[in-house]
């Protein structure tokens, strides 16, 4: 770690691999993206990285916020699907309203399996929705 920070300046404060200062964590995260041998995605991801660290900081996300963030959506269609990414540790679930045999879209299928997600866990209802409402 003391060869990235000298790199970029600073030697970050760490906490069992948690960077406490966060001033530092762009410029870890953009050292360590240096070395991405696909030219186009280390541009790509590195103005990614530079926009999101910047918008995290100006709406003083909470580290649940953040880490909510980082989730990965897991998209599900059946009970069956929801009770697997339950039991593998999804966090944020989305059901698709979509059939993918037929491309038909059912707005009450998503209700129809909310119940079988934690209240705690952020649900999707996914496809077919085109308003607010």
């Amino acid at each position: 770690m003391a060869a990235k920070a000298a790199a970029v300046g600073a030697e970050p404060k760490l906490r069992s691999h948690i960077i406490e200062d966060q001033d530092a964590v762009t410029p870890v995260v953009l050292d360590a993206m240096s070395r991405t041998p696909n030219a186009r995605l280390r541009e790509v991801m590195a103005s990614f990285v530079r926009h999101m660290h910047a918008f995290a900081r100006e709406v003083r996300l909470t580290e649940d916020e953040f880490e909510l963030g980082l989730d990965a959506l897991v998209e599900t269609r059946t009970p069956d699907e929801i009770d697997t990414a339950l039991r593998a540790g999804a966090r944020l679930i989305g059901v698709n309203n979509r059939d993918l045999r037929d491309f038909s879209v059912d707005f009450t299928h998503a209700a129809r399996l909310r119940s079988l997600v934690p209240p705690d866990i952020p649900f999707v209802a996914e496809s077919g929705v085109t308003t607010p409402d």
